[in-house]
């Protein structure tokens, strides 16, 4: 370990002690007032007891309702109201209506409520109850509920008559019935009704189409509008044919004249032109060549070429080809003639296909204006002929139709009472009782600010805790020291407590530069001047030359330890220089062991622990003893701990467990740390030894009921 004057331990924030939760701290904190917990649930029962004795018995009868996935059907005819019943809007919608106000109005008029003082008391001068009253009182008696996974609803009513309750769940299930079959015959009914209106328009709209069918094929003369629509558009098919097909003649007729300016009049040349090859006169010789050609050759399989029908057939032949080109010259030369002829047949058609197409379209226009009429006819005959369909189903259906709903158990009375549940109502009271205790218990515990445990103490302040003090129990004065459990005590929890600082604050650095030792505190009535003696007590069980002094100068309390509380000579009378040490040095009954009191009450304190003679009084000290412990006043209190710090080795914090606020001890060592000096350690003062603070740090406080680990038996 290092060698360090101050601020010997660095503590960490996180990570380590005191970090997280710790299960622990609520345990020791509910254990510590597990007393308001046990009271409060106490109470908890009790009242709920009372309660439960008080509680007029409440009875139950339960109808049941069966939804039905279809109506029965006499006929096979359509709903006029269709309504899937199955759904989880329609069921809910259901649920709600059950206990309606219309739906318990109704209840409360057919079986007569306001007048039924078994089901609501009879009101002082009255002869029957007010309606809103009876209907909210039906309204909370009821609970309707849907059993899950089925298609059963079950109405429970609740009483303080058993027999009342039977009858409020039979006569809603039946008054639901009525009020289901009363919805549906008016659907019917108003359906009916509609029908009758809908197909009276239909008739005269049919009527009033027909009409004007008929005036429109008188005023336009579209008696056979179809066949003449036929006729027309056949003439204007035929016209488009002929148009196209003198267009197309005009057009070759033109090419061929083109070509025909451009080349040489050779005959063999004008005959490849479709125009030319194509004249009436070329074709006629073409053909009669081809004739004769074929008698020829066949002439010469029974003749030879000399032989005369042979000779003559040929003759002929060369006759024939001696015409052609004489008829392509003249085809040649009529070929402008014929262009001009085809050019006026083609106006010709294409005029008289205007004219048909003129003739087309009217007829057309005729005809759309026709056939909406007639589609007009048509579609309102069907829809009257279906409406007259409709009207007689749901007619004949008003007397046929069933309710998907019926009543598949009825209510019986149980004299069994459901509530109230006693036993139930003890438990919840119990277990409130309980909740409340424990939530008082964990507020106190979270509002309460104080150090409380080891962890609180490192991990609030960032200083080590060097020694935890278990809590002792109260006992008469029985000698004259009794606060030095350290000598009477020796093998008890404080006792081992203490000598367990010593070894702490041997283990800070080098004794020979700790030798002066100054227990303070933040606020009065912290224990410092308890922990100040049991401590220099320790010292001197070691053997070491102790001396403690009481530099308390307001408020001394070691004489009241040591000395009987008898009047000497200390500090005060030092520092004024009318005593010297040997004077106000007095033994005490441990060995080893020295005092030296506060002295004679001085006016100014601070004052004098300012001057130059306290630390040569410190130094001087230290030629005579080991070991000098000096206890203080607190630190929030008055100024004097401030001046006595810089002249000290070691400084320790006594902090009172579960009183010391936290952000005093926090201001107090802010304090310290002004005057250049570091807590050395915290003592953690009168922790109680079940309350879970000795944890993360050591365990012999926990075992104070059964004497300190390894002690004598019997010793405390």
């Amino acid at each position: 370990m290092s060698n360090r004057i101050e601020g010997e331990y660095d503590v960490e924030d996180s990570g380590g002690v005191g970090s997280g939760f710790d299960w622990r701290e609520y345990y020791h904190a509910l254990r510590e007032r597990l007393w308001v917990i046990v009271l409060f649930c106490l109470a908890g029962t009790l009242i709920a007891f009372y309660n439960a004795g008080k509680t007029a018995p409440v009875y139950a009868s339960k109808s049941t309702l069966l939804i039905e996935e279809s109506a029965d059907r006499v006929i096979n005819v359509e709903e006029v109201r269709k309504e899937d019943y199955l759904s989880g809007l329609s069921l809910g919608t259901m649920l709600e209506n059950l206990v309606s106000r219309t739906m318990i109005e109704r209840l409360a008029d057919r079986v007569k409520l306001e007048t039924d003082f078994v089901f609501m008391p009879k009101p002082p001068g009255q002869e029957a109850n007010s309606k809103d009253a009876v209907i909210g009182l039906a309204r909370s008696s009821f609970i309707i509920r849907q059993r899950s996974g089925t298609r059963l609803i079950d109405i429970t009513a609740e009483h303080g008559d058993p027999e009342m309750a039977r009858k409020l769940a039979d006569e809603l299930a039946a008054e639901f019935l009525r009020f289901q079959f009363e919805i549906r015959s008016n659907a019917n009914q108003m359906a009916n009704q509609f029908l009758m209106e809908q197909a009276k328009e239909l008739r005269d709209k049919l009527t009033r189409s027909e009409l004007a069918l008929q005036e429109y094929r008188q005023t336009q003369d579209a008696i056979s509008l179809e066949r003449d629509q036929d006729v027309v558009i056949s003439r204007f098919k035929s016209l488009a044919d002929a148009v196209d097909a003198a267009r197309n003649e005009r057009l070759q007729l033109e090419s061929d004249l083109g070509v025909m300016e451009r080349a040489d009049k050779n005959p063999d040349d004008l005959i490849k032109l479709p125009s030319i090859s194509g004249h009436p006169t070329v074709v006629g010789i073409l053909k009669d060549l081809r004739a004769r050609e074929q008698a020829l050759s066949a002439l010469a399989l029974r003749y030879k070429a000399k032989h005369p029908k042979y000779a003559a057939a040929a003759l002929e032949i060369e006759r024939a080809k001696a015409e052609l080109p004489k008829a392509i010259t003249a085809a040649a030369a009529a070929l402008t003639n014929q262009l001009t002829s085809s050019r006026q047949n083609e106006e010709r058609l294409v005029k008289e296909l205007k004219e048909q197409e003129k003739m087309t379209y009217g007829l057309g226009k005729l005809q759309v204006e026709y056939d909406a009429l007639k589609r007009e006819i048509e579609a309102d005959r069907a829809l009257y002929e279906s409406l007259l369909n409709r009207f007689k189903e749901t007619d004949l259906a008003m007397g046929l139709e069933k309710t998907p709903i019926k009543v598949v158990e009825s209510a019986v009375a149980n004299y069994g009472p459901v509530r109230p549940d006693r036993q139930k109502m003890i438990t919840q009271g119990s277990l409130a009782g309980l909740a409340l205790g424990l939530v008082l218990v964990l507020g106190l515990h979270f509002l309460d600010s104080s150090i409380k445990t080891v962890s609180d103490a490192e991990s609030i302040l960032k200083a080590p805790v060097l020694g935890a003090v278990s809590l002792k129990k109260s006992s008469a004065k029985k000698n004259a020291t009794p606060d030095l459990d350290t000598v009477h005590h020796q093998h008890g929890p404080v006792s081992e407590a203490f000598r367990y600082l010593r070894s702490a604050l041997m283990l800070l650095g080098k004794p020979e530069e700790r030798r002066t030792f100054m227990f303070t505190s933040a606020v009065p009535a912290e224990g410092k001047s308890f922990c100040a003696s049991n401590y220099a007590v320790t010292l001197a069980q070691q053997g070491l030359r102790t001396l403690i002094v009481d530099c308390d100068l307001r408020k001394p309390a070691l004489g009241e330890i040591f000395l009987e509380n008898k009047k000497y000579p200390g500090v005060t009378d030092i520092l004024v220089g009318q005593a010297t040490i040997e004077q106000v040095t007095l033994a005490t009954t441990v060995p080893n062991l020295s005092i030296i009191t506060a002295g004679t009450r001085a006016p100014n304190p601070s004052e004098l622990l300012s001057t130059p003679s306290f630390p040569i009084f410190l130094k001087d000290l230290e030629k005579y003893f080991d070991r000098i412990i000096i206890d203080t006043a607190p630190i929030l209190a008055v100024s004097d701990p401030l001046l006595i710090v810089p002249h000290v080795s070691t400084v320790v914090m006594v902090v009172r467990a579960h009183k010391t606020p936290r952000n005093a001890v926090q201001r107090a060592k802010d304090a310290l740390a002004k005057t250049g000096r570091a807590v050395s350690g915290i003592v953690l003062n009168r922790l109680p030894a079940n309350s879970g603070g000795y944890y993360y740090y050591y365990y012999s406080g926990h075992y104070g009921a059964k004497g300190v680990y390894g002690a004598p038996k019997g010793s405390a």
